[in-house]
């Protein structure tokens, strides 16, 4: 009677750890795609002007999550710099993240073409259905 308690009891802790393997572990299309996006792109961070010339950098932080930094030059041509966080993957080639710097914070949402070489899409402030562009082309290393 224990044996069978015993083997029973294996059996259950072996189900539970064999079927806990597979919880958040990223597809490798999904990886492969992050992976792409990683480096820097020079673009335009549509600001007070459209046109303000801006600088944005795709990294990955200890865990393997997509991070970033990005510059522009605000209405008063001074640099103004801010971060990137909560970095998602929208679709096959889409990046939802959050952007936070001294005038707020609010977020982006862009589209890459098929080898992350350039990415277009729009950000807002929090609150706001105002988009504005942001674009970038990434730089050669």
């Amino acid at each position: 009677m224990k044996l069978k308690l015993l083997i029973a009891l294996l059996t259950c802790v072996l189900l539970l750890v064999t079927g806990c393997q597979t919880t958040g572990t990223p597809v490798p299309e999904k990886m492969a795609f992050l992976d792409s996006v990683v480096g820097i792109y020079k673009g335009v961070i549509a600001s007070a002007t459209p046109d303000s010339p801006g600088t944005t950098n795709f990294s990955k932080d200890a865990n393997g999550n997509i991070i970033g930094a990005y510059e522009y030059a605000d209405e008063h041509n001074v640099t103004a710099k801010g971060t990137l966080k909560d970095c998602k993957q929208t679709g096959d080639s889409g990046l939802h993240c959050q952007w936070v710097d001294k005038y707020g914070t609010g977020d982006l949402k862009i589209t890459f073409d098929a080898n992350a070489n350039k990415f277009t899409g729009a950000w807002n402030l929090k609150g706001s259905d105002f988009t504005m562009p942001w674009t970038g082309a990434k730089e050669a290393y």
